[in-house]
């Protein structure tokens, strides 16, 4: 769901939002992976592929992400430039529990991983795809995930030292990217977006939407798709009782015939 029509000619003018995940919700997150036996990375993955399948009520979702492109131990050390884009598609169906869906979001993620040297390129001139200016092709939405490590000791014995600052993407290639960065202690969720496309009340709505499917999967990870509700109890009023209010008020003494007639004259 956009908030303007998409340009003919799309353009990167973006802006970036985020939120924190409380300590305590992260720890529960970690021990969701660990018991579940999945990377943070593929969870995240997971519970973003879930709110875009209920934003865009689809059960078919493919989402770009970033991989390194050095899957050989003598690459490490190389110099240059070795990142590709993968194109992750996964089905997010209303029937399937979140456990299930995780282990599938998995299962897709190492095979996709697998070929990551596979250009990405290469992989849209094969699909024969139809090229337009008005959007990227294959996805409009990707996901990239960060972790924070440990101050290493070398820079330490160095007297080196460091510290984080934050710089604001204001560049979107793409519609919306989720950026997930797990710190030491908590988690910070944000959304660079395209401003061409999406207001920045919009962006703090999905925002809270992700967070309800996080605090949904966490109480109940046996849960089903269909059942997690990403509204807030003021939108579910909104859409069901003040929306969808059409009772009007009319002369009930006098006919249709009548109402049509005093319109027509009026």
């Amino acid at each position: 769901p956009l908030d303007r029509p998409r340009p003919l000619v799309k353009n990167d003018d973006g802006a970036y939002i985020d939120i924190k995940i409380n300590e305590g919700q992260t720890d529960k997150l970690r021990k969701l992976c660990l018991e579940e036996n999945v990377t943070m990375h593929m969870l995240f993955l997971a519970l973003f592929n879930v709110l875009l399948g209920k934003l865009g009520t689809t059960e078919d979702v493919i989402v770009g992400t970033p991989a390194t492109g050095r899957p050989h131990p003598d690459l490490e050390e190389v110099v240059g430039m070795f990142v590709n884009t993968l194109s992750l598609r996964n089905f997010p169906k209303g029937s399937m529990c979140f456990r299930d869906f995780l282990k599938e979001v998995k299962n897709n993620s190492l095979l996709c991983f697998d070929h990551q040297m596979y250009q990405y390129e290469d992989l849209v001139d094969e699909l024969g795809l139809e090229r337009d200016t008005s959007r990227n092709p294959l996805f409009d939405v990707m996901y990239s995930y960060e972790k924070e490590e440990d101050n290493p000791e070398g820079l330490n014995a160095m007297s080196i030292s460091l510290f984080e600052g934050e710089v604001a993407p204001q560049k979107s290639k793409v519609d919306l990217t989720l950026l997930v960065k797990e710190h030491l202690k908590d988690i910070t969720i944000g959304f660079t977006y395209s401003t061409s496309l999406l207001n920045s009340h919009t962006i703090d709505r999905f925002l809270g939407y992700l967070l309800r499917v996080v605090d949904a999967v966490l109480e109940d990870r046996e849960v089903a798709l269909k059942e997690i509700d990403i509204l807030e109890a003021s939108e579910r009023f909104d859409l069901l009782e003040t929306f969808n209010g059409t009772e009007v008020t009319y002369p009930k003494d006098t006919t249709v015939l009548d109402l049509f007639t005093a319109q027509v004259t009026a």
